[in-house]
């Protein structure tokens, strides 16, 4: 019986196996026929590459930053086991009740400060991805504006 060794976590190789220069190649064999007056095609064509390689960086830096995200939360997660089990430890040798409640509530409060701390560090994290994937997006956006006003500008 063979076992299925891909790893459904790694986001990379999906993409991996995706060719933009491939897809570009194929749009230009589909539409290479259809000869629209005064519009360059080749300008058009490498448009749309651009376009697909802004896409590509996009989601690159989407699944880095997953894989970065998904990195810290096991880090964390282990922190956590191993705070636990030594707040467990502690708690075990003391035998006085004012001692025990008065260490309860100093391991409660030193965990609420870090599940903040690491919150907020969580959320910073998934909002850089998020802004260095919008800003990849935006600066293509402006890009094609501009390539599709020069397009329509030769029109005339």
């Amino acid at each position: 019986m063979a076992f299925n060794t891909n790893n459904p976590f790694d986001f990379m190789n999906n993409f991996n196996q995706y060719d933009p220069q491939a897809m570009i190649r194929q749009m230009q064999a589909a539409f290479g026929g259809y000869k629209i007056p005064n519009v360059d095609m080749e300008a058009l064509a490498k448009s749309q590459q651009k376009n697909m390689e802004a896409l590509m960086k996009a989601n690159e830096a989407a699944v880095a930053g997953t894989q970065e995200l998904l990195k810290r939360q096991a880090e964390l997660f282990q922190e956590a086991l191993k705070e636990a089990g030594e707040a467990a430890q502690s708690m075990s040798t003391g035998s006085d009740p004012q001692e025990a409640a008065a260490k309860q509530v100093e391991l409660v409060q030193a965990a609420v400060e870090k599940a903040l701390k690491n919150s907020t560090e969580i959320s910073e994290m998934v909002t850089k991805t998020q802004s260095d994937v919008a800003e990849t997006v935006n600066i293509r956006v402006a890009e094609g504006l501009k390539e599709v006003k020069d397009v329509v500008a030769n029109l005339k």
